[in-house]
């Protein structure tokens, strides 16, 4: 079976390596990439395509809506 695909956008740099950390440790998802700039996590996750899209919905620049 493949790995549930995830992407991470939040701008707390610690929050990311958790969630990553706790995600990636279970063998049936995997953590594609993260970001902490709003419009770059955007970016990669059109370009990405992963099946779940974490995003925080405060984030400086932009709304996670």
């Amino acid at each position: 079976m493949k790995p549930i695909t995830i992407y991470l956008l939040d701008d707390h740099h610690v929050l990311r390596q958790a969630l990553a950390a706790m995600l990636n440790g279970e063998e049936d998802m995997r953590v594609i990439g993260d970001s902490g700039d709003p419009r770059a996590g955007i970016e990669a996750i059109i370009a990405l395509k992963p099946q779940v899209a974490v995003i925080d919905l405060k984030m400086p620049g932009l709304s996670g809506l």
